[in-house]
């Protein structure tokens, strides 16, 4: 009895929808990514990478925490397009803790996403509600893994933007 219930166990984790079967869309110039799902649009190259029609190329730049956010300003005022940092819940919506042999995306929709921390703007405060304004550390998620923990906002991590639909 106990073998067929742990059968059954396992046949209901493998039917599980994973994030794996989100419906990612790209743009006709492959710069951007739809996620129907949550009606967000992302950047399909981390910050430093452009897209050369096949993959993303070139090397993921760092910020810390407030040059993240100073990037995505001055993104937003280049293009004309509102691109922000990512709240730590979106940027957890294109982590997939199951892809863990290279990077823990879709590499067939975020191709060559480097597997490394990624900056949100989710703010952690540790002491007091006064840190609010100011924070002294920041939620990352690590697309090596597609956990996330916190960093002081000095540190430097990756960036990838997002925008409303």
């Amino acid at each position: 009895m106990k073998k067929t219930t742990f059968i059954t166990a396992i046949a209901l984790v493998l039917s599980t929808p994973s994030k794996a079967d989100a419906p990612f869309s790209i743009s006709a110039n492959g710069h951007e990514v739809l996620d129907s799902t949550t009606h967000l649009v992302w950047r399909r190259c981390a910050e430093g990478m452009t897209w050369n029609g096949i993959h993303c190329a070139g090397k993921a730049l760092t910020f810390t925490y407030q040059s993240a956010v100073q990037r995505a300003a001055a993104q937003s005022g280049l293009t004309a397009t509102a691109w922000r940092v990512p709240n730590l819940k979106e940027l957890l919506s294109v982590a997939d803790p199951t892809r863990l042999l290279i990077s823990a995306v879709d590499a067939s929709v975020f191709s060559n996403l480097p597997p490394q921390r990624f900056w949100t703007s989710s703010a952690f405060v540790r002491d007091t509600p006064t840190h609010a304004k100011s924070p002294r550390h920041a939620h990352y998620v690590d697309f090596s893994s597609g956990g996330y923990l916190y960093a002081p906002v000095a540190s430097t991590h990756a960036l990838i933007l997002v925008r409303d639909k």
